[in-house]
């Protein structure tokens, strides 16, 4: 999971013009992810025989 937070911060930070992410983009990449964890199911991406409490790691 923390690359995944990497590349969305280092994404973000490169459509806002810059060559690295600051602390604020970490941030918005946790927020984001830990979002979608917690609401997978909702948007149809649960297998059948999975959990719907259950998060990545």
């Amino acid at each position: 999971m923390e690359l995944l937070v990497s590349v969305l911060a280092y994404q973000k930070a490169r459509d806002e013009g810059r060559k690295d992410p600051v602390e604020q983009d970490i941030e918005w990449a946790e927020l984001n992810l830990s979002y979608f964890e917690s609401h997978k199911c909702e948007f149809g991406l649960c297998s059948n025989n999975e959990n719907k409490s259950t998060l990545i790691d």
